[in-house]
């Protein structure tokens, strides 16, 4: 496995001619005014699902217990404000962090060998770093869970490089409902300027299918 790690940063390194840490901030690109669309499913069956769409937008930065952070605003498609989140890339440990009260390792990219636990009281685990496709491109994907052995549902991430979170999801452990849980996927990114996906006018629309 040590082998493999080493492969795995001569590999990446040799793609990118940037530092290696530069280049892993790509999983989770935060400069100003990138922007992501998702929608998500949430099921309890026997009740219908329900469907919601949200749109992020790095917003500027934020000092926040002495380390700068990004402002990121949540909105519906109306433009109505949910909330903020506060979001970094730390370049020097290669973690993505969220502020919440105190500081969460969400993802920790110079981790690469699948199982292997970071974080605060090492509450997550990568589970995988694959290749994956969207909107038509084939991108390295970082899937992360929470490590909680005892809990009754998975809670996970897929982040992908140059696109930031793709997919989330809580889906429950062992025998249940035929479905219950929730399901959150990217169907829009603006990063650096650069539009991926259905733009906000299409998804709009399909407002009016649910």
């Amino acid at each position: 496995m040590k082998h493999f790690t080493v492969l795995f940063f001569l590999f990446f390194s040799s793609l990118f001619p940037k530092s290696l840490s530069d280049s892993l901030a790509q999983y989770h690109p935060l400069e100003k005014g990138n922007q992501w669309i998702y929608r998500t499913i949430v099921s309890n069956y026997p009740q219908p699902p329900s469907i919601s769409f949200f749109i992020k937008e790095v917003k500027g930065d934020t000092l926040l217990k002495g380390m700068l952070y990004k402002k990121i605003d949540r909105r519906d498609l109306t433009g109505k404000h949910i909330g903020f989140s506060f979001e970094t890339f730390d370049t020097v440990t290669g973690n993505y962090i969220k502020y919440a009260q105190t500081p969460q390792v969400e993802d920790s990219t110079f981790t690469v060998s699948p199982n292997t636990v970071f974080g605060q009281f090492r509450n997550r685990k990568l589970v995988s770093v694959t290749t994956d496709s969207m909107f038509g491109v084939k991108r390295l994907t970082r899937e992360v869970m929470i490590n909680n052995v005892v809990s009754e549902n998975d809670w996970g991430w897929r982040y992908m490089y140059g696109l930031g979170l793709v997919d989330e999801y809580i889906k429950p452990v062992g025998p249940g409902p035929l479905f219950s849980g929730s399901y959150t996927v990217l169907l829009y990114a603006k990063i650096n300027g650069k539009e991926y996906g259905n733009n906000l006018m299409l998804i709009t629309d399909s407002l009016s299918l649910y």
